[in-house]
């Protein structure tokens, strides 16, 4: 029989996220997207000529230009801190 080969474990430099943090982070992220893409779908909706719409626009014009101006730099910005950090290689792991 052969020796079982010794288990290796991961050393973590300071300030490193274990591989259960980087997945809840991924998960949140994703999350957050996903509501993001919600949001933008409610706005798009909303100004649909649709008989029957299932979004009605509260907000003001103005005010919907904005959320549309501050969605997708939320969300590069997002992404750009999760690509940012060397733990966020590992995180394909959990795709």
């Amino acid at each position: 029989m052969s020796e079982p080969e010794p288990e290796m474990k991961a050393t973590r430099q300071p300030g490193e996220l274990n591989e259960t943090q980087q997945r809840r982070l991924l998960v949140t992220c994703q999350y957050i997207d996903k509501l993001l893409s919600d949001i933008e779908h409610a706005l798009h909706s909303a100004t649909s000529q649709s008989p029957f719409p299932r979004y009605v626009m509260d907000i003001t014009p103005t005010q919907a230009a904005s959320l549309e101006d501050h969605i997708p730099s939320f969300a590069l910005n997002c992404c750009a801190h999760w690509h940012g950090n060397t733990w966020s290689q590992t995180s394909r792991r959990f795709r």
